[in-house]
């Protein structure tokens, strides 16, 4: 049962959280994330009911060089104090993440990521893609 602070109501859910890591290779790792339950609401008088889960698939084709592919996806149900009907959304995320060590203190990445997102409300929905380069140093 959650109580919420702000409008003094409680619900209830199920909640449950799970992680599995496998090693598939010596050179891949997948990884799988999910969890069930109530989150943050964006305002006092709502309940916000979500699902995550995600999947990330990581080679190392050499010592320098490393891919990454990852897919996320959500459902969220949420419902204000007095509206008729709940707001639902889907997302999915897919992402591919190359990683290139060029010394062992200096990484340079490049990312291209998706993202579509769908609801019972049409004013919310959207389709993007985006690529990032990026460098990071360590010292």
């Amino acid at each position: 049962i959650v109580t919420f602070q702000e409008s003094g109501r409680s619900a209830s859910s199920p909640y449950g959280e799970a992680s599995l890591k496998w090693l598939v290779s010596p050179r891949a790792v997948m990884q799988i994330n999910s969890r069930f339950g109530f989150e943050e609401p964006r305002s006092a008088g709502e309940d916000r009911q979500v699902f995550r889960t995600g999947i990330n698939f990581t080679y190392m084709f050499s010592a320098r060089l490393q891919a990454t592919l990852g897919m996320n996806i959500l459902h969220e149900v949420s419902t204000s104090e007095g509206a008729d009907e709940e707001f639902i959304r889907d997302t999915l995320d897919g992402n591919l993440n190359l990683q290139y060590f060029l010394t062992r203190d200096f990484t340079l990445t490049l990312t291209y990521s998706y993202t579509s997102v769908g609801s019972n409300n049409a004013l919310t929905e959207y389709d993007r893609s985006r690529f990032f380069f990026g460098g990071q140093y360590a010292f």
